[in-house]
């Protein structure tokens, strides 16, 4: 059969080629399949060896669909008594969220260990990277090789990231992930209520193109791990500062699933880095709640028993905000930024955010506007009643936690206070003042009706001549 095979390769460059490859990916310890396994040939540097090669061979016939064998290389001498089966469960336990069916064999100077999937699918190249390094925390297979070999080839969206992934675990494994924060703002005294913190890429040139970055990650089914490293760094650096008060963290809403199946506990993580979990709030986006929300809500009880509060991230951008939001019943909504640059101009966005904030409101639940970039977002924002602002207006993110810029300190108090004495029947002669438009005396008129269509909400036009407003004349002038 060997000679055979070495005489395809011989007679078929190409052939002579991929089996080059495969021996040298083999001695790399890299992923190999099947067919590559039979490629290589006895001369393969590793895991072949004229002794047990025939039982390699036997392990790749054996490959069914969707199947993954772990060769463990033997120790040398008498070996300590091992129970592979039990290393791989608790392996696949610690990275994959599906159950697997697990078989050892032996394979001459291996000890191969198959595992099969429930859904038949092969493991991608990140999990095969995970269930491998937790395979090596086991004592007993301290310094051995471990080579994995799938029966099928690797998805082809996630090979052409395979560059990508190498740059991300590298960032993962040596924790070079940046994060920022943003602080989320009183809007009724311009105190800081949190912080949201935001990830960002390593500054050391590594990692280049964000956005592939992010695609390759959630191709491989990385992204929930990419969330348990920023979150280590979140708490991390929460607990560098003394941070008092809440700190909001994005998440996947698969990384959920993978917090229990993976044993991870998100409190255990934040209670080690002294922040108690009633001072976390885990923001998950409206558009991916709603296709998980069966599952996203057992996962979110089970926080919540634990101390932590949920936000709904970019409410108002999909189609069933408040059908959502009132199943879930999270402690804060946050209003797609489209909503707060869109509200200064276009009245049914003013009229999305009323119905938002005060169905909100019936159940309990604050709302923050995020995007506010300009002073007349922030007016119209704190006009209607929306508790809570985040924004560039407001503070960019930045390293650390800083507090606010200190004109927009300024406009939430001079306008805070205005809402107060209104409130109470006070107001002045400049709280009477209305914010309008303006357009030349000699505008058509049907200019003025276009400008107050398209501004819904708009309390007035004011016409000016040269630059002064139109006035009638007096009853002494017009004699």
């Amino acid at each position: 059969m060997q000679e055979r095979r070495r005489a395809e390769c011989a007679g078929r460059p190409g052939l002579a080629r991929a089996a080059s490859r495969a021996s040298e990916r083999l001695g790399r310890r890299e992923n190999v399949s099947a067919a590559e396994l039979r490629l290589a040939g006895p001369a393969a540097p590793a895991p072949a060896g004229s002794a047990g090669r025939a039982g390699l061979d036997h392990v790749a016939e054996c490959l069914v669909e969707g199947a993954t064998v772990f060769l463990i290389e033997n120790a040398p001498g008498p070996a300590p008594a091992l129970r592979p089966e039990f290393t791989l469960q608790e392996a696949l336990r610690a990275a994959i969220p599906e159950p697997c069916a697990v078989r050892a064999q032996a394979a001459g100077r291996w000890t191969a260990l198959l595992a099969s999937p429930a859904s038949r699918q092969p493991f991608d190249p990140v999990s095969l990277h995970l269930i491998c390094e937790a395979l090596r925390q086991d004592p007993a297979l301290a310094g051995r090789r471990i080579v994995p070999l799938s029966a099928a080839p690797v998805a082809a969206q996630v090979r052409e990231h395979l560059e990508v992934l190498g740059e991300l675990l590298e960032t993962l494994l040596h924790r070079r992930l940046r994060v920022q924060f943003q602080p989320i703002v009183d809007l009724s005294s311009a105190g800081i209520h949190g912080y949201e913190a935001l990830i960002r890429l390593p500054q050391d040139g590594t990692m280049t193109k964000p956005g592939a970055l992010f695609q390759a990650a959630d191709h491989a089914r990385l992204v929930s791990w990419v969330d348990l490293a920023y979150q280590e760094r979140c708490f991390a650096e929460a607990r560098a500062a003394g941070l008092s008060q809440l700190l909001f963290v994005n998440m996947d809403a698969e990384g959920l699933a993978y917090l229990d199946v993976a044993g991870r506990s998100l409190a255990d993580r934040a209670a080690q880095c002294g922040i108690p979990p009633h001072r976390v709030v885990l923001e998950i986006t409206e558009r991916q709640a709603v296709s998980e929300f069966p599952r996203l809500a057992e996962y979110i009880a089970g926080l919540r028993k634990r101390g932590f509060k949920v936000a709904v991230d970019d409410a108002g951008a999909g189609y069933s905000s408040l059908h959502f939001i009132a199943e879930l019943r999270p402690e804060y909504v946050k209003l797609d930024r489209s909503v707060s640059r869109a509200i200064q101009h276009r009245g049914p966005q003013r009229a999305l955010l009323r119905a938002i904030a005060g169905f909100a409101a019936e159940i309990g639940t604050e709302v923050i506007a995020e995007g506010i970039e300009t002073p007349d977002e922030l007016a119209v924002i704190m006009d209607l009643g929306v508790r809570f602002g985040q924004g560039y207006l407001l503070s960019r993110p930045q390293d650390g936690f800083r507090g606010i810029r200190g004109a927009a300190r300024g406009m939430i108090q001079e306008r805070a206070a205005r809402r107060r004495r209104a409130a109470l029947g006070e107001p002045t002669l400049g709280d009477l003042a209305l914010d309008g438009a303006s357009l030349p005396a000699d505008s058509p008129l049907e200019a003025v009706a276009r400008r107050l269509d398209r501004e819904e909400g708009l309390p007035l036009v004011a016409l000016l001549d040269e630059g002064l407003p139109q006035t009638q004349p007096s009853g002494h002038d017009r004699a």
